[in-house]
């Protein structure tokens, strides 16, 4: 079974292809499309959220992280998502895909596993 992902505009469709097309020259793990394009719930003006799964050291992190920054500003396709309303843009995140619980008590708010996007 083929899942196809269905974008709320030809802009997020084009910036996604563009960000697999980046990441498949990359040494990265896996590139997961998140939050509400990912559930088909996003409306022509939301985010396109992506999260980046990476192993690699972080001298090799901090090359991929750069060249992603470089393309990132230097491509039409992410500026024309932009221009769809205030919170059209890409939100890429990347992540070894560990987590590390951390001691907290009642009293401290929500902890970072919290506050982190879910795809539900």
């Amino acid at each position: 079974m083929q899942v196809e992902a269905i974008y709320p505009s030809v802009e997020h469709r084009r910036a996604a292809e563009a960000i697999a097309d980046f990441f498949s020259g990359q040494d990265i793990d896996a590139a997961l499309l998140t939050c509400s394009c990912a559930r088909g719930k996003a409306s022509r003006g939301s985010c396109l959220d992506i999260s980046i799964l990476y192993s690699l050291d972080e001298a090799r992190m901090f090359h991929v992280k750069h060249s992603w920054e470089q393309f990132h500003e230097s491509q039409e396709v992410f500026q024309k998502l932009g221009m769809l309303g205030k919170y059209s843009h890409v939100d890429l995140d990347f992540t070894d895909g560990c987590f590390q619980p951390q001691d907290w008590g009642w009293t401290g708010g929500p902890d970072n596993f919290e506050e982190e996007k879910s795809p539900y």
